[in-house]
C-alpha cells in the first residue's frame, strides 16, 4: 500500500506524461525507486500524518498504528517588551499586557471595528472608539461588552 504522497505523485506523472498508472507498489514509476524504499517513505508519512485528539490521547494512530510521541526541545520564551519590562514566560508576558487594561481593550475595540465594518479605523473615529471604552470600563472591557457597545455606536451604524 503506497502512501498519498506517493499516490499523488504516481497520478500526477501519470496524467501528465500520459502513462497507464503503475501497480499498487508504485516502486516502478519512481525510477531508483524500491518497494522497501516506498515503505520507509510511507511509514514516515504515517508518523507524521495529523490524527485527531481522541486517537492521540489513546495513542493510536491511523490505521490502527500505535503512535509513537516525539518530545521537542524546551522554547526559550523569554524577552523584552519595547520599554524595557522582562518576562521569563507566557504567564508574566500575559500579566505585564495587562497591567495596562485600557490599551489593550483600546487595541480589541479597533480591530473589532475593522472586523464589524469592513473599514480602517480613521483618526476621526478615535471619539467613537473611546466613548466605546467608556461605556464598556463598567465590565471591566469584557469582550462581549466591547461588542454590544460597538454594534449600539454610531460607528458601526453609520459607516
Amino acid at each position: 500500500m503506497t502512501c498519498f504522497h506517493t499516490q499523488r505523485f504516481l497520478v500526477v506523472l501519470a496524467l501528465g506524461l500520459g502513462v497507464s498508472l503503475p501497480s499498487a507498489s508504485g516502486a516502478d514509476a519512481l525510477p531508483g525507486a524500491t518497494a522497501a524504499s516506498l515503505e520507509k517513505h510511507c511509514a514516515d508519512c504515517r508518523d507524521r500524518a495529523t490524527i485527531s485528539p481522541a486517537t492521540a490521547k489513546e495513542g493510536i494512530g491511523h490505521g490502527g498504528q500505535k503512535l509513537l510521541f516525539r518530545y521537542a526541545q524546551p522554547v526559550d520564551a523569554a524577552g523584552e517588551l519595547a520599554d524595557g519590562r522582562k518576562f521569563a514566560d507566557i504567564r508574566q508576558f500575559k500579566r505585564l499586557l495587562l497591567d495596562n487594561e485600557i490599551q489593550l481593550a483600546r487595541n480589541l475595540a479597533q480591530q473589532l471595528t475593522v472586523y464589524a465594518t469592513g473599514a480602517p479605523v480613521l483618526f476621526s473615529d478615535r471619539g467613537q472608539i473611546e466613548k466605546i471604552l467608556e461605556r464598556a470600563s463598567a465590565n471591566h472591557y469584557g469582550v462581549r461588552m466591547l461588542i454590544h457597545e460597538l454594534v449600539q455606536s454610531e460607528l458601526f451604524l453609520h459607516k
